[in-house]
């Protein structure tokens, strides 16, 4: 490998450029090469084709995470509803065991009053 932005020739050695026939590969301090045009050819096609691969995963990616999210929104809305109807439910018994009560009471306290008259 070479550093400092030079290229590695096809003899092996490093340099700022590369013979005829060749291109310059790479980009950075380290890493640089000198390839053939026909071998750069290669290379380009297969860098487009992994491109074309990660940016079909990453768009299924984000399209999982989208229905992943409403599907729990969905769901959160559901347990929302069905909350609000089991307190529906409790309060509607409240009420009735109140109204009971009160008509216990007032059985009650009218039996007394007929009694004691």
């Amino acid at each position: 490998k070479c550093k400092n932005a030079q290229y590695l020739q096809p003899s092996g050695t490093c340099a700022a450029t590369c013979p005829s026939g060749f291109v310059m590969a790479g980009s950075g301090n380290f890493g640089r090469a000198c390839v053939s045009e026909r071998n750069r050819r290669a290379i380009a096609e297969v860098e487009d084709a992994s491109s074309d691969v990660a940016e079909g995963y990453e768009t299924s990616s984000a399209t999982q995470q989208v229905e992943a999210t409403e599907s729990a929104s969905t769901g959160l809305v559901g347990l929302a509803v069905g909350v609000v109807a089991i307190a529906l439910v409790a309060a509607v018994v409240i009420v009735k065991r109140k109204s009971a009560v009160v008509a216990q009471t007032s059985a009650s306290s009218t039996a007394l009053l007929v009694d004691t008259a």
